[in-house]
């Protein structure tokens, strides 16, 4: 996992899509949490993942944004 999260990335992406995947998470009890996912698409047309976040509970802006 640590070797994914400081691989190196592409200067230019195209295309970047954020979205929200909803999963049940086991931390003392069983919640439904987001899990944010950024995508990419490469200039060569492959498909990145660029890095998953698991979120607090909520999937609106002022959860995911600096503040």
């Amino acid at each position: 996992m640590t070797a994914w999260q400081s691989r190196p990335l592409d200067a230019v992406h195209p295309v970047a899509f954020i979205d929200a995947i909803h999963v049940k998470i086991r931390d003392g009890a069983v919640a439904n949490r987001p899990v944010y996912v950024a995508l990419a698409v490469t200039t060569e047309g492959r498909r990145e993942i660029l890095g998953l976040w698991a979120g607090d509970g909520s999937e609106g802006a002022k959860h995911w944004l600096p503040p």
